[in-house]
């Protein structure tokens, strides 16, 4: 039903904003503030960086937009034929054991890297960035298009719009207006949440998600049912 699938994108998108918090909070010795549950960002970044012939700039914010794609193109090829507001069992499980495998290797560097080391900086953006892409594709094709765990400027402009309806009486698309600002509570939250864990625990907060996004695969696989 729809209210399931905004249910499960709900959470997802709750540790989608959770895991861009841990990253953007500054406090993982290893890494500076980078996103990695968006990457409008790192376009522009990139462009900046050839523009002004930063290589590691390019590369870097290149890798994370490929790396996200890549996330993405992992769940096509899981799931080439969706069904809409269907929870598939083994597609989801296995998306969501993907995502799970993705932040498990982020935090087992981030655990062994020392504060100096680049490459494995770069080796944890990507890794998070594809998990990002796979959850974000996930939830996407289950709705329709309808909910996303990551990229909220769209959602905020159509917040913004179906508002700006509902106060002229056009009440159309109340649901998507109620819909998109549970998933920005959630996303929100999930960042605010995510700032006090970073800042007590370090890289070792990333093992919230980790046990969420495991536990949620092998929900799917041996307990849910469509």
């Amino acid at each position: 039903s729809p209210q399931k699938a905004v249910k499960w994108a709900c959470l997802l998108t709750a540790l989608s904003g959770y895991c861009n918090g841990v990253f953007m909070s500054g406090f993982l010795q290893l890494l500076p503030k980078q996103g990695v549950a968006a990457v409008t960002g790192a376009w522009t970044q990139s462009a900046m960086g050839a523009a002004s012939n930063q290589v590691k700039l390019f590369v870097g914010q290149s890798a994370v937009i490929v790396s996200f794609m890549l996330g993405s193109l992992l769940y096509g090829l899981i799931n080439p034929s969706p069904k809409q507001l269907e929870l598939e069992r083994r597609p989801t499980s296995t998306a969501l054991g993907l995502v799970g495998a993705c932040l498990v290797g982020a935090l087992y560097i981030l655990d062994h890297a020392t504060s100096k080391d680049r490459a494995a900086a770069f080796e944890v953006c990507c890794l998070v960035a594809v998990a990002s892409g796979l959850q974000n594709s996930l939830t996407s094709s289950l709705t329709g298009n309808l909910c996303r765990t990551t990229h909220y400027t769209g959602i905020s402009s159509d917040m913004g719009t179906f508002l700006g309806q509902v106060l002229r009486g056009n009440t159309a698309n109340v649901f998507k207006l109620q819909t998109f600002a549970k998933l920005a509570a959630c996303f929100w939250l999930g960042g605010y949440g995510a700032f006090f864990a970073a800042q007590r625990w370090g890289a070792d907060a990333l093992r919230l998600p980790v046990a969420v996004t495991v536990g949620l695969a092998l929900y799917t696989q041996f307990v849910h049912r469509a």
